[in-house]
């Protein structure tokens, strides 16, 4: 009995070393676990510490695609002026050219006026008493003595309101 008794007390100290080293482990799961809640837990702080940031950056970002969208139209308006404006330009153009064809000097040489009208027209030879070009309202038909160089259409008078 006493070597049963003894080979009890054995097993039982074998088995209270084995549950003393598993409670080693367990011990040092537990505190792995407390360590991997303190990171987890810090974790959390760290991303509500990144949630003000992050919905700041989504409220800039959707900030600045209004401002890029309102950058688009009025760029586009702004082709959209500058063609309309371009167009514009090759009408006034157009007609500038027009006008300056309608009232320039004509040469003598080149073509002479219609028959039975005044006409401003440029004298070849200056006065020393006046200097700078000589012109004068004369009837076409002065043009012939060859005393002009020029000439050109008298403007239409005033339209009265």
């Amino acid at each position: 009995m006493c070597y049963e008794l003894t080979n009890l007390i054995n097993q039982q100290r074998s088995r209270i070393s084995e549950l003393e080293a598993e409670n080693r482990k367990l011990e040092i799961k537990v505190f792995d676990m407390q360590d991997d809640r303190s990171k987890l837990r810090e974790a959390e702080d760290f991303i509500d510490l990144q949630k003000p940031t992050l919905q700041d950056l989504e409220a800039e970002n959707k900030r600045l695609t209004e401002v890029e969208d309102c950058q688009k139209r009025t760029i586009f308006n702004e082709r959209d002026k500058n063609a309309h404006l371009h167009n514009d330009l090759e009408t006034l153009r157009a007609e500038n050219k027009r006008l300056r064809e309608e009232h320039r000097w004509i040469p003598v040489t080149e073509r002479l006026p219609d028959e039975n009208i005044y006409v401003l027209a440029l004298a070849t030879a200056r006065s020393i008493q006046e200097p700078g070009y000589n012109m004068q309202v004369i009837h076409n038909s002065a043009i012939a003595f060859g005393l002009f160089s020029h000439w050109q259409p008298l403007p239409q008078p005033p339209k009265e309101q």
